[in-house]
């Protein structure tokens, strides 16, 4: 089991988010207990942020010693929307993100599970179950549906691979997903530091 932590507000500048990591690092929090993935990304002066924890404690441990180098750079401490992961993947792949990466956000009106693996299931058969220029890709759940938040090395391989997903969308008569662009945005960071989370699929 896992978690998804996402905030969507204004949390630092790109400056100032540059130097929580370093300050984090030199006090021996800069690669957590318990955390899987950390993404920061969208405008410099407008920088948001998802993780995902193995558990809610662990985030919590390491938010005690997060918050107060946060507020002493001029971040908020602002609460996270916390949601089940239902799937992981990702390639054998370990570092931080090379400039233009890009974060693409999925949020099909209504998708279910079982949807979903069909989805993952053709896109396989197709030769797109890992493509290599995917850095990571969490699929989870809110109340309106299954997301999917995925980070790609460039927009090329972005683009090939949401256009077969149309595809197989228009094929299964899916209602709603193919006319469901994803909210694309360029990576600020990106650290994978973990081994694979087991899926909690359900």
């Amino acid at each position: 089991m896992a978690d998804l932590f996402k905030w969507d507000q204004d949390l630092l500048s790109g400056e100032a988010y540059d130097e929580l990591l370093t300050r984090l690092e030199a006090g021996g929090a800069g690669s957590p207990a318990g955390r899987f993935y950390h993404v920061c990304y969208g405008r410099p002066d407008h920088l948001k942020i998802v993780d995902v924890w193995d558990s809610p404690r662990h985030f919590q441990e390491f938010a005690e010693e997060l918050m107060p180098v946060l507020v002493d750079l001029g971040g908020k401490p602002m609460e996270a929307d916390v949601c089940p992961v239902y799937d992981i993947s990702r390639p054998p792949w370990k570092g931080t993100a090379t400039p233009g990466c890009l974060l693409a956000r999925f949020e099909p009106p209504g998708m279910n599970g079982s949807q979903y693996e069909e989805i993952m299931k053709r896109l396989a058969e197709a030769g797109y179950g890992e493509p290599p220029e995917r850095l990571y890709h969490v699929c989870y759940r809110e109340e309106r549906g299954l997301r999917m938040i995925s980070v790609w090395q460039n927009g090329q391989a972005y683009r090939a691979c949401f256009e077969q997903v149309v595809r197989i969308c228009l094929d299964l008569r899916i209602p709603g997903v193919p006319l469901a662009e994803p909210a694309v945005q360029d990576v600020h960071h990106l650290i994978d530091g973990s081994p694979l989370v087991p899926s909690s699929r359900s």
